[in-house]
């Protein structure tokens, strides 16, 4: 398919007319040009039949209230008028040069400009279609400072050429609205000037939904995210008409940007911030205003329409389900579930923190038949792994041929689709998988029967994304990481490798990962990494083994070339096996941000792992005892194949300081993280009954009543040590009686009464399954209702419990059962149905409790004078 940016016949004609139109106006008395340009724009009015009640019902809406129907069609008028008056001045535009330019231009705010100029952090010109706007960088550029501008190419090539020739006439630089990014990070960073307008409609893809003129409209993000990558000074300026051929440029004070440390909410409020500045500018001159633009064409989704809500999912058929992270097209109840095929990811680094998403999945389903839908050259990864049951290779050619076919043919129930892309969508639909869940993200989501909605806010850890695919159907997904791989490979295989290379016999050896598929951005200097593997082999006599693929062995000769020490060069010669056996024999591995970064963390093989361009809490080796080493300039992250710039994420790291984490690591030094973790011990307890009073089910939060003094019981609890952990079951989130919201909201006002007499908790934890009632998703027979172990689980390894130093404290029989399965000591409060849960206990056998007490502070008393030493 052409693209409609090509020559022609008809084009060129196109130019030829629009050339003589020009030529005439530029040679025509400045008078008689206006007058033609105005008459132009009222016939427009008048003919345009679109255009004039878009321009109408666009200012009606604006201005509801504030103008009558008579001003609100005169301005529409105008608006063409104005437009026909743009046209005549960008077609004279080269008649205005340093003499004359003050003539028809003046300039207000000029001291903001030199306030944000002396910052030199470059500035941001946010800007809109208002009054005579190409006449904007031409007056900055005759000023002595020319901006960078981003422009759409017109439709028409020769005339695109032309009207760009006219903007760079005085210095202005065009940059194509295509890959533009870079080069604005470049300009930014010399101290340079760029314009951006950002009045106009924009896709889903690329906007956030913010107010202007009380309606939402989707608007660019990429200035708030330019600005707050680059820390920019950020100035709302436009210019607008005094007069027929007279112009007043307004530049107004640098909007202070909005930084919380959350990203995707600092986008969307410095967004909102800067489209209040442009309203502002809109409404000191709204004749002047490209009112025909259908500005807020994009419409937010039918569930919010509020200012601030970012694109989402489309509008669902009448016979679809919302939850707050679900858009579910169809049901399933998961307990029936047989045979579950999971689409793993496609890059070594992103398949291995698949890893704890798939050893939860197991733990989900364990008599399920899981398959791993895989590329052959990642077999070798998972074919040792405990938690898949079977491998299914995608071919090298024909894949949607073969999922019609072969693929259909394996009757697979669920799918569950790790990656983002839409061929593996498309793929799992093909293969009439009735069941296909996955992230609602590249426009894939009508592919989808179960769309999870990615999560806003703080980025998260690309394990806890997939594993959040597993928490948004309520499934199991709280353990990472999940222990230790095994090697895939053999070791007499490894001992094979190392022996023809001859290394000496029990020499300790590093590994080195010089490289980074994705691009230069990722990779320390080379001759650095010589230099770090000569240190070490200095001090501790170590050999260096240099990993790489094919295409990184390069990196790999120019260390081995640099070196003085003793290294072997494995770049492009061993398969993942291999790679993974030799990473096992490693004392650490000094790596950049790489897939066998995260197969030596998955190994158990401490890393000193190198960022800049990435985002270590996104992308960081999981577990303890590794060395991130990262300081990212405002730059970062950027995510950019190569660096536009100087590379200084990682220039700035120096070899002293790598060298020093690498030597922490190999004489066994514990890091400041591992230092930090002490396991301690906890009282689980349950909370209705135990804490509050039993009342049946609690619909409001104004419901909740502490039982007397279960605050003082709390309070005593916390200071001799102990975390205060509640687990609680609450099957009517699952019956619908009550939301996941509900319940948190109720015991954030339990909490509250609790604190306000000096008591307190430390976590909550509550399971919203039933095994036979309710509905999607939360009807299945889960592993964390009491008295299944799931929740203490879960508990103790987020909050770093103690198991052995820890009790467990309720009313009722299903907490002596969760004490009894898990072997720790359990107090009965007679409290709430404690006496029911006594006697049938008695009539029944057992277990019995460690002790009863009378009441929640008793328990207390008797627990704190039992406290055991660490």
């Amino acid at each position: 398919m052409k693209s409609k940016n090509q020559g022609g016949v008809a084009a060129y004609l196109e130019y030829l007319l629009v050339a003589g139109i020009a030529k005439g106006l530029f040679h025509l008395p400045s008078s008689l040009a206006y007058s033609i340009g105005e008459g132009l724009g009222a016939a427009l009015y008048r003919v345009d039949h679109k255009h004039r009640l878009i321009a109408q019902d666009n200012l009606r809406q604006a201005f509801s209230g504030e103008h009558s129907s008579l001003e609100i069609a005169e301005l529409a008028r105008s608006t063409f008028i104005n437009l026909g008056r743009t046209v005549v001045e960008t077609c004279r535009i080269l008649k205005i040069d340093r003499e004359n330019f003050r003539q028809y231009i003046r300039v207000e705010g000029y001291e903001h400009f030199q306030e944000a100029k002396r910052r030199g952090k470059g500035i941001i010109y946010i800007t809109a279609h208002l009054g005579s706007w190409e006449l904007l960088p031409l007056a900055s550029a005759l000023m002595g400072e020319p901006l960078a501008i981003v422009t759409r190419p017109l439709d028409n090539p020769y005339l695109d050429k032309v009207i760009n020739r006219l903007r760079t006439a005085w210095g202005t630089r065009v940059l194509p609205k295509k890959l533009v990014m870079p080069a604005l990070v470049q300009a930014l960073f010399r101290g340079e000037s760029v314009g951006i307008l950002m009045d106009q409609n924009i896709t889903w893809k690329e906007g956030v939904f913010v107010d202007f003129f009380g309606r939402p409209a989707c608007t660019a993000l990429a200035p708030a995210l330019l600005a707050l990558r680059t820390d920019a000074s950020v100035l709302p300026a436009a210019i607008v008409r005094r007069g027929r051929d007279r112009h007043t440029i307004l530049v107004e004070k640098e909007i202070p940007l909005v930084r919380t440390g959350h990203l995707r909410a600092d986008v969307v409020a410095n967004t909102a911030s800067f489209t209040r500045a442009i309203e502002a500018l809109v409404r000191k001159a709204p004749a002047q205003w490209l009112w025909v633009h259908r500005r807020w064409k994009t419409q937010p989704r039918a569930e919010s329409q509020a200012p601030g809500v970012s694109p989402g999912i489309l509008n669902p058929k009448p016979e679809t389900m919302r939850f707050p992270t679900l858009h579910v097209r169809k049901t399933f109840e998961p307990d029936r579930l047989r045979s579950i095929l999971v689409a793993s990811p496609n890059w070594l680094g992103d398949a291995v923190l698949a890893l704890p998403a798939l050893a939860n999945l197991r733990r989900s389903f364990p008599s399920a038949r899981i398959s791993l839908l895989v590329r052959p050259w990642l077999s070798p990864l998972f074919r040792s792994l405990p938690s898949i049951d079977e491998l299914v290779e995608l071919p090298g050619r024909g894949e949607l041929k073969w999922a019609a076919t072969a693929l259909r043919q394996r009757d697979f129930e669920l799918a569950l689709l790790l990656p983002n892309s839409f061929r593996i969508a498309l793929i799992s639909r093909l293969a009439g998988i009735p069941h296909r869940v996955g992230y609602a993200t590249d426009w894939r989501d009508f592919l989808l029967t179960v769309g999870v909605r990615p999560s806003s806010g703080t980025p998260l850890h690309q394990a806890d994304s997939y594993l959040g695919l597993l928490r948004a159907l309520k499934w199991d997904a709280w353990l990472r990481p999940t222990g230790f791989l095994r090697p895939p490979g053999s070791d007499a295989e490894v001992e094979k490798l190392l022996a023809q290379s001859d290394l000496p016999p029990y020499a300790p050896v590093v590994g080195i990962t010089p490289g980074a598929t994705y691009g230069t951005a990722k990779r320390w200097p080379v001759e650095r990494f010589a230099e770090v593997a000569d240190r070490l082999a200095d001090r501790f006599g170590t050999v260096a083994l240099l990993f790489g693929s094919s295409s990184e062995a390069s990196l790999t000769r120019a260390i081995r070339s640099r070196m003085r020490g003793a290294a072997i060069d494995f770049g492009g010669r061993t398969t993942l096996a291999e790679l993974a056996g030799l990473l096992s024999r490693c004392a650490l591995l000094l790596t950049n941000d790489t897939g066998p970064m995260h197969l030596a963390s998955a190994l158990g093989i401490p890393c000193v792992a190198l960022f800049g361009s990435t985002d270590p809490h996104r992308t960081g080796p999981l577990g303890s005892g590794h060395q991130v080493l990262h300081d990212p300039p405002t730059c970062s992250p950027c995510r950019y194949r190569d660096c536009p710039i100087d590379h200084r994420c990682m220039q700035g790291l120096d070899v002293e300081r790598v060298v020093a984490a690498a030597e922490s690591l190999l004489i066994r030094s514990p890091s400041p993280a591992d230092a930090s973790i002490r396991l301690v011990p906890a009282v689980f307890l349950d909370r209705d009954g135990t804490i509050n009073e039993e009342v049946g089910p609690i619909q409001r939060p104004d419901m909740m009543r502490p039982i007397p003094k279960a605050a003082e019981a709390l309070k005593r609890l916390g200071e001799a040590g102990y975390r205060r952990i509640v687990v609680s079951n609450q099957a009517r989130v699952a019956r619908g009686d009550a939301t996941e919201e509900l319940v948190e909201a109720s015991h954030r006002r339990l909490l509250e009464l609790l604190q306000a007499d000096g008591g307190g908790t430390d976590a909550f934890y509550y399971c919203p399954h039933h095994p036979e009632e309710g509905r999607f998703p939360y009807r299945r027979d889960c592993l964390c209702r009491k008295p299944a172990p799931g929740l203490i689980q879960r508990a103790a390894y987020e909050q770093q419990v103690d198991l052995e130093r820890s009790y467990v404290v309720g009313d009722k029989v299903s907490d002596m059962l969760l004490a009894d399965g898990l072997g720790l000591p359990s107090v009965l409060v007679l409290t709430g149905y404690g006496r029911e849960s006594l006697e049938r206990l008695q009539s029944t056998g057992g277990p019995m409790p460690a002790y009863t007490a009378r009441d929640l502070l008793d328990a207390t008393e008797w627990i704190v004078q039992r406290r055991r030493p660490a």
